[in-house]
């Protein structure tokens, strides 16, 4: 592909308000689908429960509660919906054109998040009565996300993809019957693809009276600086690894009472790839790019109360410490382009739940969770377009024999209605209401003791 230099212009103007797009199902983009066991309890008490090998990601202090070594391989379907619909969008036309305020127009938007599915892998192994090694392999962020050809909030977002691989190395070790600790290490990938609409307007910059009458006059007059027609398509595809801490500790300060403890650390990711702005088929500029994102640091409090021997009641607090996503920086050739602000603030999610256990192979579960959003009002967009959510979950275990057991868990995640009111350096003003918005998943898990 032949490269062009890119101007500062044209990236400050194409990447102002382009986030990388985080996730969408449990305040922004960290994805709380981790283990099916946990899901179907809506995650209360995940912290604390050392059920199966999925404690490896919730709580590496648990591996010390099984027995006998094993895997355990899940897989979640996230079916989101939403509706969002036009309030009014349009753009500042530029003084020397007589600033007149001009509509943006296109379409609405429903159900823009693709069908996706985020599986996971964990294992456990039992070195002595002590000691526990464990494994995972997960996608703890994530989002799908494509608008239709001519949306009409197309100068804020057009297509978002997160995808993140995350390898957990993690060791336990029971220091007495009440106590335990461990804790590991996080290698994560993270690989996306961001793309946003560039009005013609954008094209103007740096141009003289005589250039911008004949630039005028090629996409059809003042009618087609805002215009579909007209518009190029500025994308940014990188990818990069990180690593990360976590630490976990379990307690018992008596036999029915179990109280977990977690700590995950943030993990700043570097990701480098290419910028491009294209025109129909015609690549006009391109170029290498740098972006520098933090995830949370994630601090969990959960508690496990067995009641009697078939009752357990579940608890879980989270503490996510998302204003360290306070900005994206956009780097080519070692040179800022941009600073994204975010300006995340620092949320939380509460969970109450309960384990059943029917019989010696089947154990019911049922939860709740309430899942505080960490975007702003000032910064929201269209391509997080993100509020606080309500969860309901079911799920069982059963024991199809000594060795095999498998979860299955289902959840309904309603999403409060939301407004976007974002003001693009394209003079492009985006106005937007979100409705109707949930998330249907339905989970599996297939586990081996051996």
């Amino acid at each position: 592909m032949k490269r062009f230099p890119i101007s500062r212009t044209a990236v400050l103007l194409a990447f102002s308000g382009l986030a990388v797009a985080p996730a969408a199902l449990a305040g922004s983009f960290y994805i709380q689908e981790q283990s099916v066991s946990s899901l179907g309890a809506a995650n209360a008490g995940q912290n604390a429960v050392g059920f199966d090998a999925t404690t490896v990601y919730t709580n590496p202090a648990g591996m010390t509660n099984l027995t006998r070594s094993q895997f355990s391989a899940g897989g979640n379907l996230l079916l989101l919906s939403s509706k969002l619909k036009n309030d009014g969008s349009y753009a500042q036309l530029p003084t020397a054109l007589g600033g007149a305020r001009v509509p943006v127009t296109g379409k609405d938007n429903e159900d823009s998040f693709d069908p996706a599915i985020v599986p996971n892998l964990y294992g456990v192994w039992v070195v002595n009565d002590d000691v526990r090694l464990g494994m995972g392999i997960n996608a703890p962020f994530g989002l799908v996300n494509k608008y239709d050809n001519g949306f009409f909030g197309r100068y804020d977002s057009q297509k978002s993809k997160l995808e993140t691989l995350n390898i957990s190395l993690t060791g336990a070790y029971k220091v007495s019957s009440k106590f335990s600790i461990g804790g590991g290490i996080d290698i994560q990938r993270a690989g996306t693809t961001l793309s946003t609409a560039v009005p013609a307007v954008a094209g103007l910059s740096g141009l003289s009276a005589a250039q911008s009458q004949a630039y005028l006059a090629s996409i059809g007059g003042v009618a087609g600086l805002y215009n579909v027609n007209t518009d190029s398509l500025f994308t940014v595809k990188a990818d990069g690894w990180a690593v990360g801490a976590n630490l976990g500790l379990t307690w018992k300060p008596v036999d029915e009472l179990t109280i977990g403890l977690t700590y995950r650390s943030r993990i700043k990711h570097t990701v480098e790839g290419d910028l491009t702005i294209a025109r129909g088929a015609s690549i006009s500029r391109s170029g290498p790019a740098e972006i520098s994102v933090t995830t949370p640091d994630i601090v969990g409090l959960g508690a496990a109360w067995q009641v009697n021997p078939k009752w357990t009641l579940l608890a879980q607090a989270n503490y996510f410490h998302w204003s360290n996503f306070d900005k994206i920086d956009v780097k080519s050739n070692g040179t800022t382009f941009s600073v994204e602000q975010q300006d995340y603030r620092n949320s939380y999610s509460v969970a109450l739940g309960v384990n059943y256990k029917w019989s010696d192979a089947l154990t019911l579960r049922a939860g709740t969770q309430f899942d505080r959003t960490p975007t702003v009002d000032k910064h929201r967009s269209t391509r997080v377009p993100d509020n606080d959510r309500v969860w309901l979950a079911l799920g069982a275990s059963y024991d199809l024999t000594d060795n095999i057991s498998v979860d299955a868990a289902y959840a309904h995640v309603f999403v409060d209605d939301v407004k976007v009111d974002v003001t693009k350096s394209t003079g492009a003003r985006v106005k937007a209401t979100l409705t109707d918005g949930s998330v249907d998943i339905m989970s599996v898990a297939l586990r081996y003791k051996f």
